[in-house]
């Protein structure tokens, strides 16, 4: 009967692991949208200072 236990308790663990993680990537996600929304039409970075520095 312990075995059991344990074994659902892992079951159901893994299945709230799982689900946090998909629930940080869309946090991230709608984040990410925000973002871009909030700043279209501005460059954050051209680059062109890691061309010159890895010269």
């Amino acid at each position: 009967m312990t075995r059991v236990i344990c074994e659902i308790q892992g079951v159901v663990n893994a299945s709230t692991i799982v689900g946090q993680i998909f629930q940080a990537s869309q946090d991230n996600i709608n984040g990410i949208n925000l973002t871009l929304e909030s700043a279209a039409g501005i460059a954050f970075d051209d680059f062109e200072s890691y061309a010159d520095s890895a010269a």
